[in-house]
C-alpha cells in the first residue's frame, strides 16, 4: 500500500489538503475524460469506454495537489480497471484513509454557512455503492486462471447471481466450477478470497468512520450493492477451497463472509466430513444447492435449499417475521407431524 501512504501525505504542513482544483483545467479534463464517450444518435460508432490506465497516472498527479475526494473515486475506479479486487482495494483505503485523516479540509469542502452541510461529498461517495458506476466496474474486473480468463460479471450470470440481456457467457457453470476447483488454480482463488474479505471489512470500516463523521445521522451512503456482489464472488472462492480440502488436507482460516462460511488453506490439518458446528451446515447446504442447479436447474428445491442457508443465519425471532402467515400454517403442520412420530 505505498501508493496510498504517499497519496495520503499532506501536501503541505500549512495546508495539508492542498488547493481548490474544482476550476483547475486539469480536474476537468479528467472529470470528462471518466465519462467515456456515449453512443452518438444517428450515428454508427459504438460507445467508447474511458481510457483508464491513462485516468490512473493523472488522478495520482492531482492527488499530489489536492485531497478531493472527487479524485479519489476516479483514482478507484481506474485502479479497479487496471488492477482488478485489489485495485478497488487500494482505493477503497485511499478514501477511507482521506475521510479518517483530512475530514476538517478534504475537498468539496463542508459549508460552515449551511451548517457544515456534507450533502457534496455524501453524493460523491454514493457512487460506491452505485450499481451503474463501482458495481459495473467489479464486474468487467477480468481473473486470470492457468488456462482461462473469466470476468466477474460472466461468473455472476453463470451462477444465476446476475441477470443479463446481451452478450451471454461462454463458458458454462461446470466450466466455472472445474476452473475455481483446478489445485493449479488454488493460489489465485486464495488470493482472491483474502482480498473480497479485506474489501468487504474495509467497506465496513468505511461506514463505520462516516457515521462517527456525521454523528451517527443515519446519511451514510448504501454500499449494500458492491458488498452483494463481493459477498457472492467470496462465497464461491470459499466453497470452492472447502470441496477441495473434503478430498485433501487443509487448515482452517476464518473467513469475513456474512454467509459464515469458513475457507481452507493448503496443507495442514486433514478436514473430516463430520458436521461440527453451524458453518458446516452452511458449507454443506451451499454444496447440495449447487449441486442441485448444476444438474436439476429447473428443480425448486434449490430455492428451498437456498432459503434454508437463510434461517441458518437467524436467530428464532428473526425467523418468524421473515415467514408469512400461510407459510407459518406449512411450518406448524411440519412440526405437529414430527412431534407425533
Amino acid at each position: 500500500m505505498e501508493t496510498v501512504e504517499t497519496l495520503l501525505k499532506p501536501v503541505s504542513e500549512d495546508n495539508p489538503c492542498g488547493e481548490n482544483i474544482e476550476y483547475d483545467q486539469e480536474f476537468g479534463e479528467l472529470s470528462r475524460d471518466v465519462q467515456g464517450e456515449p453512443e452518438r444518435q444517428f450515428s454508427d460508432a459504438p460507445p467508447k469506454a474511458p481510457n483508464w490506465k491513462n485516468i490512473k497516472p493523472r488522478a495520482q498527479s492531482l492527488l499530489q495537489r489536492s485531497k478531493d475526494l472527487n479524485v479519489t473515486i476516479w483514482f478507484t475506479r481506474a485502479s479497479t480497471h487496471c488492477d482488478g479486487i485489489g485495485g478497488l482495494l487500494t482505493g477503497l483505503n485511499l478514501i477511507h484513509g482521506c475521510i479518517k485523516q483530512y475530514w476538517d479540509c478534504v475537498y468539496p469542502r463542508l459549508d460552515p454557512e449551511d451548517n457544515n452541510d456534507p450533502e457534496a461529498r455524501l453524493s460523491i461517495l454514493s457512487q460506491i455503492g452505485d450499481y451503474e458506476i463501482f458495481v459495473r466496474d467489479v464486474h468487467s474486473v477480468k481473473l486470470t486462471f492457468k488456462k482461462a480468463e473469466i470476468t466477474i460479471r460472466d461468473i455472476l450470470a453463470i451462477e444465476g447471481k446476475l441477470t443479463v440481456l446481451k452478450d451471454q457467457p461462454e463458458f458454462t457453470q461446470a466450466q466455472v466450477e472445474g476452473i475455481f476447483h483446478d489445485p493449479e488454480n488454488a493460489a489465485v482463488v486464495q488470493d482472491l478470497h483474502k482480498q473480497l474479505g479485506d474489501t468487504l471489512q474495509l467497506l465496513k470500516d468505511l461506514r463505520k468512520t462516516l457515521d462517527e463523521k456525521l454523528s451517527n445521522t443515519g446519511l451514510s451512503p448504501d454500499f449494500s450493492k458492491l458488498e452483494t456482489v463481493l459477498i457472492n464472488m467470496q462465497r464461491l472462492c470459499a466453497t470452492s477451497a472447502l470441496d477441495e480440502a473434503d478430498g485433501g488436507g487443509g487448515t482452517e482460516v476464518d473467513s469475513d463472509d456474512t454467509s459464515g462460511v469458513k475457507t481452507i488453506a493448503g496443507g495442514g490439518n486433514a478436514a473430516t466430513g463430520e458436521i461440527r458446528s453451524r458453518e458446516d451446515v452452511v458449507r454443506i447446504l451451499e454444496k447440495a444447492c449447487r449441486y442441485i442447479e448444476r444438474t436439476e436447474p429447473t428443480n425448486p428445491a434449490a430455492l428451498v435449499v437456498r432459503f434454508a442457508q437463510t434461517l441458518m443465519t437467524k436467530n428464532f425471532v428473526e425467523i418468524m417475521e421473515m415467514l408469512p402467515p400461510e407459510d407459518l400454517k406449512i411450518f406448524k403442520k411440519v412440526m405437529d407431524a414430527k412431534t407425533k412420530k
